[in-house]
């Protein structure tokens, strides 16, 4: 008898890339003000563009940094990235959306199961977007890593044991639910049964973990009816 389930939030609950990409836009529409250099040869689109292939084809840390290799019209020094850009994507106004199956599965599994988001990020950034798509009251405890200092972020199984404390269950006595088997395996390491939810277009698809067992799922109705039998 499963007593708790817990979510991951970024492509679990909601697509990642929809935030990624209306920062993303955010970024372009302030790059293009600031730069009148790079105003006058290129459009907010050219920009975005070069955000986005950085995103898929080079890295998907310090993104900012790469974009003097795209436009010979910029410079752009840390200062400016930490305190302009990065701001801007993380906080610009956005507008999210759950995945279809979201608030009616929690919906569901209120009453009979206590209900959990573990999730990685800025403190202020993941309860914004809790908010946007308006899932909190749907949720008994929610635990997110900038909240802590030093190694606590997944694969560290810090927040779920945590968790567990919070909701007095055991690991055996709960299921995780996430998209990113790299740092969604601590839950098996702890002892939960693991969902790996493949989501149309996700970001982690193509990741491959072969080191522990899940069970894969393409939708939370598959999780519901796991639990029910």
């Amino acid at each position: 008898m499963f007593k708790a389930v817990i979510f991951d939030l970024d492509d679990t609950l909601y697509s990642e890339w929809s935030f990624i990409r209306q920062g993303f836009c955010a970024v372009a529409r302030k790059l293009h003000t600031d730069y009148s250099a790079l105003r006058s040869k290129h459009s907010i689109n050219d920009i975005y563009k070069a955000l986005e292939d950085i995103f898929f084809n080079k890295s998907r840390l310090r993104i900012f940094n790469y974009l003097s290799e795209y436009f010979d019209d910029i410079q752009l020094n840390e200062n400016y990235i930490v305190k302009e850009l990065v701001p801007i994507y993380r906080f610009s106004d956005k507008t999210l959306t759950c995945f279809s199956d979201v608030k009616s599965t929690l919906s569901q599994l209120q009453g009979n199961n206590k209900i959990g988001i573990v999730t990685n990020g800025n403190v202020r950034v993941q309860n914004n977007k809790i908010d946007l798509l308006g899932i909190r009251k749907y949720v008994d405890a929610i635990e997110i890593s900038g909240d802590y200092p030093g190694e606590c972020a997944k694969p560290s199984p810090f927040m779920l044991e945590k968790m567990m404390k919070t909701f007095n269950v055991s690991p055996n006595e709960s299921i995780y639910v996430g998209d990113n088997p790299l740092t969604d395996f601590s839950a098996i390491k702890f002892g939960c049964k693991f969902f790996r939810i493949v989501r149309k277009d996700g970001l982690y698809n193509d990741l491959s973990y072969d080191h522990c067992e899940y069970q894969r799922i393409n939708d939370l109705v598959e999780l519901l009816t796991y639990i029910r039998n």
